[in-house]
């Protein structure tokens, strides 16, 4: 009984430690490092960041409009934070063996980096929450990710949508930035 309660004890320290770390990070948000930089790079660094995760879960990585360069004004760090977050969304929505595809076009003047899954999905009603603070539909997680992800990208004269066909339908999430001129 005990084990189970320092198990227990320790689990929600861990969790502590997980939003105190994601409030301090929101903060830093604040302080920008301009510069032009190609969209890809961030992109790679998160890919690369998430790989254990997508490996212990057997999830299939699809990429795809990812070979010409996307050139754009921003913080590449904070960029690749809000990437991160959108990635680890999808890693702990999609199901065990499922697939993640992140892709990147460019349309009128602005970059989306898209993010979907053949996870859980959203419910509509939950879609227009889920970008605030602290609201999560998962089991574990402090429910900033999204809200850091969208800050970061209004920070940087852009959005993050959010999409799905509901609960057992996956998600797709992009970033959305301006591209530099």
């Amino acid at each position: 009984k005990t084990l189970k309660e320092l198990t227990q004890i320790t689990e929600e320290v861990q969790r502590c430690k997980e939003i105190l770390k994601n409030l301090l990070d929101l903060g830093r948000i604040e302080e920008m490092d301009t510069q032009v930089l190609d969209l890809r790079v961030p992109v790679e660094r998160a890919l690369k960041l998430i790989k254990p995760q997508v490996a212990e879960r057997a999830l299939h990585l699809e990429l795809a409009g990812l070979e010409a360069p996307m050139t754009a004004r921003g913080d590449e760090s904070l960029i690749q934070e809000a990437l991160y977050a959108l990635l680890q969304n999808a890693v702990e929505a999609a199901k065990r063996g499922g697939r993640i595809r992140v892709s990147a076009e460019t349309l009128g003047g602005r970059h989306r980096l898209s993010v979907s899954d053949d996870g859980a999905g959203v419910a509509r009603g939950e879609l227009e929450r889920i970008f605030q603070p602290f609201f999560t539909t998962k089991k574990e997680g402090s429910g900033l990710g999204l809200s850091a992800a969208l800050r970061i990208a209004q920070k940087h004269g852009g959005t993050v949508e959010a999409d799905s066909a509901g609960p057992g339908h996956g998600a797709r999430f992009a970033l959305v930035l301006p591209a530099a001129r």
